[in-house]
């Protein structure tokens, strides 16, 4: 190979040098041409003689050339036919290593695979018994968790069972009392609110508000000990309007006639709507 790339170098090179050579011939040719054109009208009383004369020297210096190029194709047509057969020759001695060294290949490669299958075999045997000795533990293990997890189950179903029980049996204990406190303040103030209705229509038919037969509610015990009056004496005031009106600190006559529009109607909530609170502020200055 080394030999047939030096030939092939030196061929070009050579046929590099005949382009050149060529050329540069028929640059000088042209250059010659124009200086004959140039210097026509000197030249031409001598122009018959020196035809002659130049046409011989160029048919000789012709023959040269193409006998020179004949040559040159003869050695490159030569060096070509015994780089060719060298080429041919180099190529079968590759081919012939080619195919000893694929043999070789594919014998080493067929051997490498046999141990690879056989190393294979071997491992997924170990891993296969590994891998079923390591489910049987995790099954094991499983079944273990699953009876502490039913085991652990009942206990808290029965646990929650007699904490249901046990919580039914204090949720209508406390249903009952509540049902029964309910009962005593729907009572209480169902009684307030007639009275306070009562109060109120008497207030507006013009009449005295009648007196509940019930004891006056106590008021609401102060650090310090505080005067109240009863203020169902003013007209319109009913036993509920008083405790609220307690609970909103006017205990007085007095206290009453000093709070203003606002803070009494505050005090009275929804049922601000239902009583003039200028008369009873009005009434209290009367009485204070």
């Amino acid at each position: 190979m080394v030999h047939l790339t030096d030939d092939m170098s030196r061929l070009c090179d050579e046929i590099r040098d005949l382009h050149s050579d060529h050329a540069a011939f028929l640059n000088g040719l042209k250059l010659t041409v124009a200086g004959i054109g140039s210097d026509v009208s000197q030249m031409k009383k001598g122009f018959q003689q020196s035809r002659a004369e130049t046409a011989e020297k160029t048919k000789d210096d012709l023959m040269a050339f193409v006998s020179g190029i004949r040559s040159s194709v003869s050695d490159l047509q030569s060096d070509a036919s015994r780089m060719q057969e060298g080429f041919r020759s180099s190529y079968k001695e590759m081919a012939r290593a080619g195919r000893s060294e694929r043999g070789n290949f594919v014998a080493g490669l067929k051997s490498d695979v046999s141990q690879m299958k056989k190393g294979f075999q071997q491992s997924r045997a170990e891993m296969a018994e590994k891998t079923k000795d390591d489910l049987m533990a995790f099954v094991s293990d499983i079944r273990s968790s699953v009876s502490d997890l039913k085991s652990d189950a009942y206990r808290m179903q029965e646990g929650f069972r007699s904490s249901y029980k046990e919580m039914a049996r204090a949720g209508r204990s406390e249903r009952g009392n509540f049902v029964v406190d309910l009962k005593n303040t729907v009572s209480s103030l169902r009684q307030e609110v007639v009275s306070d209705l009562t109060a109120i229509r008497r207030s507006w038919c013009g009449l005295a508000p009648i007196q509940p037969k019930a004891k006056p509610e106590r008021p609401e015990e102060t650090s310090e000990e505080i005067t109240t009056d009863d203020l169902k004496k003013i007209p319109g005031i009913g036993a509920g309007v008083q405790k609220r009106l307690n609970q909103a600190g006017i205990y007085t006559f007095a206290q009453l006639a000093q709070s203003s529009h606002e803070q009494v109607r505050k005090a009275m909530g929804k049922l601000a709507e239902l009583a003039d609170t200028y008369d009873w502020i009005g009434e209290a200055r009367k009485m204070a």
